[in-house]
């Protein structure tokens, strides 16, 4: 399945704006790094945000992790978000929000070819590449977003967040 194939295929899968979850978790189990035509950037310090499509519904983006880089702890500011593994292996670590606290929930190794989802209304995580190489992944936000929240822990298990922009290096 090549990247125009693949693009088509979750097209079909959001129709009038109503997601289809069942196929798009098909579709990206399916998913192989072989199936983009894209020149990935790595960074040895800094995870990387390779665009490889995005429209009014959705956008697809490959994630190039160095080893032990963590992300901040942040949300997806409305949008779902999919994901698989498709070269190495994650850690995840999940949060709610209780009150003025931010408590952390679940934490779990992902390994790769897994698949995985978060919902767009109140799911907080941080990820951190735990392979012993660059970890890639493939995401897939519905709708498409710009911009995050990035959320800080307080000693006392209180919380800030800020709302910032997303960059892509490519």
């Amino acid at each position: 399945m090549k990247s125009n194939n693949f693009i088509n295929k979750i097209e079909s899968s959001i129709k009038n704006n109503q997601i289809n979850f069942t196929e798009l978790f098909e579709i990206l189990k399916k998913a192989e790094l072989d199936d983009f035509d894209i020149n990935l950037v790595f960074d040895e310090k800094n995870y990387t945000r390779n665009l490889v499509y995005k429209n009014d519904k959705f956008q697809l983006v490959l994630m190039c992790w160095p080893k032990n880089y963590e992300s901040s702890i942040h949300d997806h500011n409305g949008s779902e978000c999919f994901f698989k593994i498709l070269k190495g292996v994650m850690l995840e670590k999940r949060y709610k929000i209780s009150g003025n606290n931010l408590n952390l929930t679940d934490d779990k190794v992902i390994n790769e070819s897994t698949t995985s989802f978060l919902e767009k209304n109140d799911d907080i995580h941080q990820v951190k590449n735990i392979h012993n190489n660059f970890t890639i992944t493939l995401h897939l936000y519905v709708p498409f977003y710009q911009k995050t929240n990035i959320y800080k822990i307080n000693q006392d298990n209180s919380f800030t967040k800020e709302l910032i922009e997303l960059c892509f290096d490519n």
